[in-house]
């Protein structure tokens, strides 16, 4: 379902998104790919507070999506949401890479 849901993003079909993406998550509501997609959703429909706290869940369970949510344009509606900035502030909390 989640697949669909990132179809339906695609083709700029919000609201079908957001249907599936529910659904998606209500059999598995860990699903990384499906609470990012969902988060996207919910930022381009300017529901913040959903936004953000499914964020939150999906940083908690892997802190790398920062780097990801950091850069993509679907957030730009949310960057100036104290929450959000928050969110992203938690990025320098991840472990530095040695090349």
């Amino acid at each position: 379902m989640s697949n669909l849901g990132t179809v339906f993003i695609k083709q700029k079909k919000i609201d079908q998104a957001e249907k599936v993406l529910e659904k998606s998550i209500k059999i598995n509501s860990i699903h990384e790919n499906t609470l990012y997609n969902l988060s996207c959703v919910l930022a381009l429909k300017n529901k913040n507070n959903e936004c953000v706290t499914l964020l939150n869940k999906l940083v908690k369970l892997e802190p790398s999506w920062l780097l990801i949510i950091e850069k993509d344009e679907d957030f730009n509606g949310i960057r100036n949401d104290k929450r959000f900035k928050k969110l992203i502030l938690q990025k320098s909390k991840l472990p530095k890479l040695k090349i």
